[in-house]
């Protein structure tokens, strides 16, 4: 990031390069991750894991029936969700480096963006306030999330996933140039969205700064309250005393409201930038429609595997709180 604004503020590069070369750079990010993927699918002598599982697999295979099989699937499966756990060289964290690079590529792209239009505004004092707030709402999201590290990496997604393409690709491709998709209703389209501020506009700004904060304070107050949780039981969090099933599953503030409110507050968080973008342009609630369809299966899969390593605990906390993501109403 110090080096992209360095190299634009001395005029070796123009600050809306990554914008100018969008295709491009999406086209690059998909071979990469592509590559990568590969890579880490073949690492850690997979070549005999593969071999094992056939040949256990394929054994009972009808004839001519071999084609696109079980063994087919199951490599396609191993490929997708990963054979490898988190890798680790020293100190350094593999799975917290691809998240580096995703955050950092995220932003890079929103500030190239933003550039862009001003620069096509003809700069000066023509600035569009909307990308100014969308800028520094997802600044603060990328630097927030790196911030807090050391929570993270108590998360699914450090402690239960592997390292397979959903998470290559996905830091990789997805998540840098996916997730900033309100930048491109303001970058190419930067006369319509330069106005007079009115009431109607300062009414947007300041909906949009509302719901993306109080989203950041369910989603990152609920994980920082389960991350005290792990490391001591019985430490409180904003002066809530945790009280919880089994000595397990916390049930008081944060997820006494619902069992995924984390959820909500990352919901909430894509719905305050799509209010800082073009908010009349359905491109801009593409990141919010993701996350609800993303959301809603997870939630599911992830209540009935709770239900399989919890039993009767996790039946009880069904009971206290009924809300799966929505409080009082889903």
């Amino acid at each position: 990031m110090t080096t992209y604004c360095a190299l634009a503020y001395l005029q070796i590069i123009p600050w809306g390069l990554l914008y100018e070369h969008r295709w491009g750079c999406i086209s690059a990010a998909n071979i990469i991750g592509l590559v990568a993927s590969v890579v880490f699918f073949v690492r850690g002598d997979t070549k005999k894991k593969y071999k094992n599982k056939m040949t256990k697999g394929n054994k009972d295979t009808p004839p001519g029936t071999e084609g696109f099989g079980i063994g087919a699937l199951k490599i396609l499966d191993d490929f997708y969700l990963g054979l490898e756990d988190n890798p680790h060289w020293g100190v350094f964290d593999g799975k917290m480096f691809l998240y580096l690079i995703g955050g950092t590529v995220l932003n890079l792209n929103v500030l190239s963006f933003v550039a862009h239009q001003y620069e096509v505004m003809g700069g000066g004092m023509m600035i569009d306030y909307s990308s100014i707030l969308y800028l520094f709402l997802f600044s603060f999201f990328v630097v927030e999330y790196l911030f807090h590290e050391h929570v993270h990496l108590y998360t699914w997604d450090f402690v239960g996933e592997k390292l397979g393409a959903k998470l290559i690709w996905g830091c990789l491709v997805f998540f840098p140039m996916f997730y900033p998709v309100g930048a491109w209703t303001i970058a190419d389209h930067p006369i319509r969205h330069h106005h007079h501020l009115n009431d109607q506009h300062y009414l947007m700004h300041a909906l949009a700064i509302i719901t993306f904060f109080t989203g950041w304070i369910l989603s990152r107050g609920a994980n920082l309250q389960k991350y005290y949780f792990k490391i001591d039981p019985r430490s409180s969090f904003l002066g809530i005393q945790p009280r919880s099933i089994g000595g397990r599953i916390l049930c008081s503030g944060y997820w006494g409201l619902s069992r995924h409110i984390n959820y909500l507050g990352d919901l909430l968080m894509s719905v305050g930038l799509a209010l800082a973008a073009d908010y009349s342009d359905i491109i801009a609630w593409l990141y919010s429609i993701y996350y609800v369809v993303l959301f809603v299966p997870r939630e599911r899969a992830d209540d009935k595997r709770c239900h399989a390593k919890y039993g009767k605990d996790w039946e009880q906390y069904r009971r206290m709180v009924p809300a799966r993501i929505v409080p009082y109403v889903y």
